[in-house]
């Protein structure tokens, strides 16, 4: 979408109806998905409007945090439904106890000389 909004305003500039950059800003932003809407919310209230590659390169970026957002939080998901039941703490078992120190162990809190 971002490549055709390009076009078409390097197109009318060609035959001498040039659109103004923020005119093609708006409706870029007019053009967005419901997905986009705080993201267009954002960019409408500011007090001037960013140039259009400024506002392409936006979106673009917008697009890579959601994709990312959405990937880490499908990854979170799936590691709570793995891990139900199972401590969150490593526990440590130590399988190597000598005679000395077994549970019916007498001499304990004696010093061995």
């Amino acid at each position: 979408m971002l490549l055709y909004f390009k076009s078409l305003a390097d197109q009318l500039s060609n035959v001498g109806d040039p659109i103004s950059d923020q005119r093609l800003v708006l409706r870029l932003l007019a053009g967005l998905t419901e997905a986009y809407a705080g993201f267009v919310t954002v960019m409408q209230q500011k007090d001037e409007l960013p140039s259009f590659t400024t506002t392409c390169s936006r979106v673009k970026l917008e697009e890579t945090t959601t994709k990312e957002r959405t990937t880490r939080e499908s990854g979170s998901t799936t590691l709570l439904t793995m891990d139900e039941g199972f401590s969150s703490q490593p526990q440590h078992h130590n399988n190597n106890i000598t005679s000395s120190q077994g549970r019916n162990n007498t001499n304990r809190g004696k010093k061995n000389n």
